[in-house]
């Protein structure tokens, strides 16, 4: 067996067939990250005429030396601690011969599953040798982070859609299931976008992501070129909105009045004053959403995008790999029936599996990332924890010159 460095066809030919399955061992994305500022590189271990384990390399360099990340780990069946050996032998020394100092990894080995209720239900029984013969072969461990430190996330929320959409629909929490109904009866409607409303979904996160306008335009262009990335918005009808607004407060405002006339005749009626304070109050907030419809279809008269969805279809999987609102129309919920559609779409279309992407540790109850786990929480998804960062010394003399312990120190101090 020998390492070798492959072409776009040969590591695409693998990566459709192999049994890990990752948008970001992909040559789509190989390409995406290369308009980013790196060097990629494709590189495959060989027994005979087949390929038996590979990876995509993505290479950042420096001032005098590169480092390399395998963004989701390696292809290769980290079971099989002897083929494993081999391939990790190989791509050191073919990294290092090219000035490559480390590999960091986050591969996709499962340590664990839970279920919406943060039960585990899973636990990998090959987990703990496969740790343990990795730091035999000197990776180092960057620990079991709870937030989002690593690479990639350590936990990610998951739908399982073959279950079909019935449910999937019982499986969302009942309050969600209130906000959808809501927000469709609200008139809000999906739209699919195209490479034009990039802008609209980057405005809408570029707060929250790290990554640039270029980026997203980038993973819809490479993607796309084989139907494999789709771009959906929530936009409200302002008229649809403005006609049912108008509606809740005429109805309720009838109510009110009628309640009025029956305290006349009752006026030490207890029950039927409560119920008046209530209806007073809907009407004061019916009448405030009013006013509010009656300024966005002055502003928005052909409608408005309040929430976006950027989604990677690989092979039997949906990615999300992004996903925004307009804050100023939060209350409208046009994210949860964006979600909810696409779900029952991508089910119905005969996906497997639909990944929204990374969670905090969920079994931490209170931290700052609670309100995202919450959301993915009441959609019924379960939750995947991973091995975390690891990274391989490929090239000792340079990583020794450029990784100083003494000069971390020092830095660590001033900081």
């Amino acid at each position: 067996m020998y390492i070798k460095e492959l072409t776009n066809n040969e590591f695409d030919t693998f990566t459709k067939s192999y049994p890990i399955n990752s948008l970001f061992q992909t040559k789509e994305y190989a390409f995406v990250m290369n308009h980013q500022g790196y060097e990629s590189k494709f590189i495959g271990l060989i027994n005979g005429n087949k390929i038996v384990g590979a990876t995509l390399i993505i290479i950042e360099k420096h001032h005098g030396y590169s480092y390399a990340y395998a963004p989701r780990g390696f292809l290769i069946n980290y079971n099989d601690e002897s083929l494993y050996e081999i391939f990790n032998e190989g791509i050191k020394k073919f990294l290092g011969e090219q000035g490559i100092v480390a590999v960091k990894l986050s591969p996709i080995i499962v340590k664990n599953i839970y279920d919406s209720n943060k039960n585990s239900y899973y636990s990998n029984e090959n987990y703990s040798h496969i740790y343990d013969y990795m730091k035999r072969l000197d990776y180092h461990h960057y620990g079991y982070n709870n937030f989002f430190e690593a690479q990639r996330p350590r936990f990610e929320s998951v739908i399982n859609l073959s279950i079909g959409t019935e449910k999937l629909f019982n499986n969302i929490s009942k309050s969600f299931k209130t906000k959808i109904r809501t927000a469709k009866k609200n008139g809000i409607y999906i739209r699919k976008g195209n490479l034009d409303d990039i802008n609209i979904l980057y405005n809408q996160v570029k707060n929250k992501y790290p990554r640039n306008l270029k980026y997203l335009t980038d993973i819809y262009e490479e993607f796309g070129k084989e139907n494999k990335c789709d771009l959906y918005f929530a936009r409200l009808d302002t008229k649809k909105y403005l006609v049912n607004s108008q509606n809740k407060y005429e109805n309720t405002y009838s109510i009110s009045q009628d309640i009025n006339y029956k305290l006349a005749d009752q006026k030490n009626s207890f029950k039927l004053i409560n119920n008046k304070l209530d209806i007073d109050n809907k009407l004061e907030n019916y009448k405030l959403k009013l006013v509010n419809a009656t300024k966005m279809i002055e502003k928005y008269p052909e409608g408005i995008d309040l929430a976006s969805i950027l989604v990677v279809k690989n092979r039997d999987q949906v990615h999300m790999i992004i996903d925004g609102y307009d804050v100023n129309y939060r209350n409208l919920n046009a994210k949860h029936l964006l979600l909810w559609e696409l779900i029952k779409k991508y089910s119905e279309e005969g996906y497997k599996i639909f990944n929204l992407g990374g969670v905090s540790n969920i079994l931490i109850d209170e931290n700052k990332y609670s309100g995202l786990n919450d959301f993915k929480i009441n959609f019924g998804s379960y939750f995947v924890e991973y091995m975390g960062d690891l990274e391989v010394k490929t090239n000792n003399k340079l990583y020794i010159m450029h990784n100083n312990p003494i000069k971390r120190l020092i830095k660590k101090k001033s900081a």
